[in-house]
């Protein structure tokens, strides 16, 4: 099991915010939701119970089909998707200067 993201540990570890999580950090592809439950750690069942919650939102969308299955990727177009990016990156940026100065205080340290 991964280390719990940033984003998780402040937004909280339900299953929404594991996929959001996971299409975040993956935004530049598409998924089927087998892919989408097992990359966020959720069952699919579980992702079934939010799935029209995702839909509805226009936080997802269907990018195309291969064979059967659909594939679906963060609807980079949502305005509300957006800004949930901008806040991603800001707390990913915060994260890795914490971190930066932290190894800094470390190595200065010795």
């Amino acid at each position: 099991m991964a280390e719990e993201s940033t984003f998780i540990r402040l937004v909280g570890n339900s299953p929404l915010s594991k996929v959001l999580d996971f299409l975040l950090t993956s935004r530049e592809f598409d998924y089927s939701k087998k892919e989408l439950a097992d990359n966020s750690e959720i069952s699919y069942n579980t992702l079934n119970t939010i799935w029209s919650q995702l839909l509805a939102n226009e936080i997802i969308v269907k990018t195309r089909r291969i064979g059967k299955q659909d594939m679906f990727r963060l609807n980079t177009e949502n305005h509300l998707v957006n800004e949930l990016i901008h806040f991603y990156d800001a707390l990913l940026k915060q994260s890795i200067e914490q971190h930066t100065k932290l190894v800094r205080q470390l190595s200065s340290n010795r």
